[in-house]
């Protein structure tokens, strides 16, 4: 049966065949003599598979979602059916205001509603709320103090802090909010005393806030030049006070 493949055409297809594998040797040799200290993405090497398989059992790194916030004036409240809340990962309220006992405003000095205070317990904010939980996206508020006197007035005060703090509170409630935003907006240079006082109020209002609200997160804004300029905030103190140190980098 054997004496077969000796005869033709089975010799001509056995020296083909032995031909084609002894070059496909040398092809193979040459090409790992020369490719194979360079890995498959250097020489333009496109595969379904990874490079790496992972080890049975290991746990891969979480990815971290980059931490994108939103800033709302309540005025752009309009807008929101354009909101796309899939990209943030915070919206925060702008804002609220409060004077220098440490009251929030509620009224103006004509007696009408003060705008972000009607804002901020309208329905129109209330929807937004619930789409952005519906995202993932949490909600932040804005406090605002946009003059010196107003700040050295909370401050300097234990008294003020402590009502501020307390109103603080009452409004995180009212909204079931993720977190507080410190717009502080000192633009003077502080004395040391002044510089010493906000540092110590920050911290205050931390520590209450976090035992009250363990996961409720807090952001601090301030200037671009405060790496240089003596400024109002204490980088290296307030720094493990706060979850987010926000730039002002639009100036």
């Amino acid at each position: 049966m054997l004496q077969r493949f000796f005869e033709p055409p089975w010799p001509k297809i056995f020296t083909i065949t032995g031909l084609s594998m002894v070059a496909l040797s040398i092809i193979t040799v040459a090409y790992f003599k020369i490719l194979a200290p360079r890995s498959f993405s250097e020489v333009g090497f496109l595969s379904p598979l990874v490079d790496h398989l992972p080890i049975l059992g290991a746990q891969t790194a979480p990815v971290t979602r980059p931490i994108v916030f939103g800033f709302l004036p309540f005025w752009n409240f309009k807008y929101a059916s354009n909101f796309r809340y899939q990209l943030l990962t915070h919206i925060a309220f702008f804002g609220l205001d409060f004077d220098g006992q440490g009251n929030i405003r509620t009224r103006l000095p004509d007696g009408n509603q003060e705008p972000g205070w009607t804002a901020y317990q309208s329905q129109a904010f209330g929807s937004i709320i619930r789409q952005a939980r519906l995202h993932g996206t949490k909600i932040i508020l804005v406090l605002l103090a946009m003059d010196q006197t107003t700040i050295e007035t909370i401050i300097n005060r234990s008294a003020n802090q402590q009502r501020l703090i307390d109103h603080i509170i009452e409004v995180i409630d009212l909204k079931n909010l993720d977190g507080i935003n410190l717009d502080f907006e000192y633009a003077g240079t502080p004395t040391a005393t002044v510089k010493n006082q906000f540092t110590q109020f920050v911290h205050n209002l931390s520590t209450q806030l976090k035992h009250r609200y363990p996961r409720l997160e807090l952001s601090i804004d301030v200037f671009a030049d405060t790496a240089t300029k003596y400024r109002i905030w204490d980088l290296p103190q307030i720094a493990s006070s706060v979850d987010q140190v926000i730039i002002m980098a639009y100036d």
